[in-house]
């Protein structure tokens, strides 16, 4: 497994990700980043990370992405998700910018938006 961070002195996550890819190197990656924009993330889902960490995350939550990341966990959820055609998230919708209800009603946000890049990533409905 490897933790990298989004930007470098001399480079950033998405080359040391592209790079992993052309490669076909067999490496489960986790992205660490103190970046809450969701073109980041998106680009990390595209370029196949496994997971990804804000820096202000509490710790157990660093470690336990790291430890699902590297143990596989995600494998087994995924062939169900992949199986099933469709990823199923939860939200509340109450806590502006990550979630919340548009004029409209409907849920945007970024929570919203990452759960979309993933699904267009796997090829399902969220």
């Amino acid at each position: 497994v490897a933790v990298i961070g989004w930007k470098l002195a001399d480079m950033d996550g998405a080359d040391i990700l592209a790079e992993i890819q052309s490669r076909k190197l067999d490496v489960r990656i986790t992205v660490f980043s103190n970046d809450h924009d969701i073109g980041i993330l998106k680009q990390c889902v595209r370029l196949g990370a496994q997971g990804y960490c804000f820096q202000f995350d509490d710790p157990p939550i660093i470690f336990e992405t790291i430890l699902a990341v590297a143990s596989g966990h995600a494998g087994a959820n995924l062939d169900q998700i992949k199986q099933a055609g469709v990823i199923k998230v939860g939200t509340e919708g109450t806590y502006a910018p990550f979630t919340y209800h548009d004029a409209s009603g409907a849920l945007v946000g970024f929570d919203v938006e990452i759960a979309k890049a993933i699904a267009d990533k796997l090829g399902v409905k969220a």
